[in-house]
């Protein structure tokens, strides 16, 4: 009885054929981890603008956005600009095909709770359950 030495061309042809189902539903997943990943990096920027707004508000400042330094965004595809209160943070190029992206942060009178909305319901699978429109 001959011995079989390595692996015959059906076996090889359904590991490749494996491999390419895997990554066929592994791409798109793994895109839509980075895009939610730059997003959530987006929110963490406006954390800091929405604790000097919640602060400006409780201190009775007119400007609410006094103390808001809006050139310090430590991505380079985003841009936080804070007008009246509201924050709006801005990104671009996020991959996964979204291109731009838009999420806004409105405070409540007291400064105490935020709205945050996006800017279309299409990006809503990459923020949170709270900002979904």
């Amino acid at each position: 009885m001959k011995k079989q030495a390595g692996f015959t061309l059906i076996e090889l042809m359904i590991v490749v054929a494996i491999i390419g189902i895997l990554a066929a539903i592994a791409l798109p997943a793994y895109q839509n981890y980075t895009v939610r990943a730059q997003v959530t990096e987006g929110i963490n920027i406006a954390a800091s603008a929405r604790a000097t707004v919640a602060e400006n508000i409780m201190t009775g400042r007119t400007d609410l956005c006094e103390g808001i330094d809006e050139t310090d965004a430590s991505t380079p595809n985003a841009a936080l600009t804070c007008d009246a209160g509201v924050i709006t943070v801005e990104m671009s190029n996020l991959g996964g095909g979204v291109s731009d992206f838009e999420i806004t942060f409105t405070p409540d009178a007291a400064g105490r709770s935020w709205t945050c909305a996006v800017d279309d319901a299409d990006n809503n699978p990459y923020v949170p359950a709270n900002c979904r429109i």
